[in-house]
């Protein structure tokens, strides 16, 4: 059982920063491309 719980407890980690990072990058593609939208509307 022990060996289970550590299994699932490093895919539950794993899940959470996988999160995390998907996050992140999706953060910083609507952050650019809000930019890029300000960019085309003050030209």
């Amino acid at each position: 059982m022990g060996t289970f719980c550590q299994i699932t407890n490093f895919f539950i980690q794993n899940l959470v920063s996988l999160q995390i990072t998907q996050n992140m990058i999706l953060y910083v593609v609507c952050y650019q491309l809000l930019d890029q939208i300000k960019q085309k509307k003050g030209k």
